[in-house]
């Protein structure tokens, strides 16, 4: 298949009131066929579907699955969305096609990936939007966090510490519920500062906050499972 028909596909327009305008992405993969060709069946120019690809591949994650830039998403459409880019632009599609319509199409196929595994997790998605709106929350260089979250840390360090010591379920379910409990919270928070108030760099503070706590819940997983065989 020509990768052309496809990536044609993902940036149609319609006329509205005698412009063109663009439809979501998602519902360009409905149909792949691509315009007629000139008189004589001349070969498209191979510049049209890179000018094509370009264009999807600037796109941002919401855009690529004709979602709503929001942090509340629809996780069934956001699944709807990505099994139907998928399928249009996967590689095996393009086989029998010429290098550079694989290389494109595996370019495509990386992006749909990409913008999935970050739009599907709370976390990702929200750092993701900070980004869009210039407000990086530097998870890995920018340990600024509020006076009362640090001391809340040290307190849950040594709560876990002490659970480790002791071998106490009865205790690691009391912190584990205090943990799921603010994490609930500041998720709440993260909703507000995004799709209600546009508070980007309060957001990603709670961002930096939220991946502490997912980090410490991994470690009382890990002693929840060590506890479990004992």
């Amino acid at each position: 298949m020509r990768l052309r028909r496809v990536v044609h596909g993902l940036i149609p327009r319609r006329q509205v009131a005698g412009q063109a305008v663009a439809i979501p992405l998602t519902d360009a993969f409905r149909h792949h066929e691509a315009p007629a060709r000139p008189s004589g069946g001349l070969r498209p120019s191979i510049i049209e579907p890179l000018i094509f690809a370009m264009n999807v591949l600037s796109k941002t994650h919401f855009e690529l699955f004709g979602l709503v830039q929001a942090f509340a998403l629809d996780r069934t459409a956001l699944d709807a969305a990505y099994r139907k880019v998928q399928a249009a632009v996967h590689p095996d599609r393009f086989s029998a096609g010429t290098d550079t319509d694989r290389r494109i199409a595996m370019q495509l196929a990386t992006q749909a990936n990409e913008a999935y595994s970050t739009l599907r997790e709370p976390l990702s998605r929200a750092a993701y939007l900070c980004m869009l709106h210039g407000a990086d929350p530097q998870v890995h260089s920018n340990t600024s966090m509020p006076g009362a979250f640090l001391g809340m840390q040290m307190d849950w360090r040594e709560r876990l510490d002490e659970i480790r010591a002791t071998r106490s379920l009865v205790q690691l379910e009391s912190l584990r519920a205090e943990v799921n409990e603010h994490q609930a919270g500041l998720l709440s928070k993260l909703a507000e500062a995004i799709d209600k108030i546009a508070d980007f760099p309060g957001a990603a503070g709670l961002v930096r906050q939220l991946m502490f706590i997912e980090r410490f819940s991994e470690d009382l997983a890990m002693l929840e499972d060590q506890l479990a065989f004992e």
